[in-house]
């Protein structure tokens, strides 16, 4: 239940995007410091910050009050986004 609660739509579009990205490019070799930095900037800043956002602002256009604690699992998407980062890494380095 806490999994569904915190991956909003935009977490399940990057992540499908993300595997049929893997996919397509499963055979050819792409480990570079440029993918290495742009897998660290997209899932360690862009990604997470941009779902919290959009989780955020759909929140509060529904509720006319906010309490605090039912947007804590917004800090979680940081540390989610980071586990997937290094499984990205990882998948692209054994491969």
């Amino acid at each position: 239940m806490f999994i569904t609660m915190s991956i909003g739509y935009f977490d399940f579009i990057i992540f499908i995007v993300l595997i049929i990205l893997n996919i397509i490019f499963w055979k050819k070799d792409i480990f570079s410091c440029l993918a290495c930095g742009i897998i660290i900037l997209f899932f360690g800043f862009i990604f997470p910050f941009v779902s919290s956002v959009i989780d955020i602002k759909i929140y509060i256009s529904d509720k006319t009050i906010v309490d605090n604690f039912e947007l804590l699992h917004n800090y979680l998407k940081f540390p989610l986004y980071w586990g997937i980062g290094l499984l990205q890494l990882l998948i692209l380095k054994l491969k």
